[in-house]
């Protein structure tokens, strides 16, 4: 079997990054773009397992975002621990790549939470006050 059929036969990642937002995937990411012995899809996150509209794209779309690489690949999706809000996305994953190693990021709470609240407001502009949303829904 030559390289060129081993990647057009791969069709799952060797690898997934989850856990918690804010707690270092894009660091983690960048720095597995610039090594030469795996590959990564050029879009850090693509939400392929997520939902139809992705995982209806197919794998020959999934194995271009590795470029068909033949290196192991390693997937980045801290979306994929919201089981809440995307409950389809581990029974995917675990249908369509079952040995892939999950790699989970994890962050101290408080500095993720700061973390969050700060991104969150660069982003929206305006957010109630830490001590306003204590004992709330929010």
């Amino acid at each position: 079997m030559t390289c060129s059929q081993i990647s057009q036969e791969k069709s799952s990642p060797d690898a997934i990054v989850i856990g918690a937002m804010r707690a270092g995937t894009t660091a983690l990411y960048r720095a597995f773009l610039k090594s030469v012995l795996v590959a990564v899809p050029e879009c850090k996150e693509t939400d392929f397992y997520l939902s139809q509209s992705n995982y209806s794209r197919g794998t020959n779309w999934y194995r271009r975002q590795f470029r068909n690489s033949t290196l192991p690949w390693i997937d980045f999706c801290p979306n994929y621990t919201k089981r809440d809000v995307f409950p389809c996305a581990a029974a995917r994953t675990f249908e369509n790549a079952p040995h892939a190693k999950l790699i989970f990021i994890a962050r101290d709470p408080v500095a993720r939470a700061e973390s969050q609240y700060k991104h969150t407001y660069m982003h929206s502009g305006s957010l109630p006050a830490p001590s306003e949303v204590f004992d709330t829904s929010e």
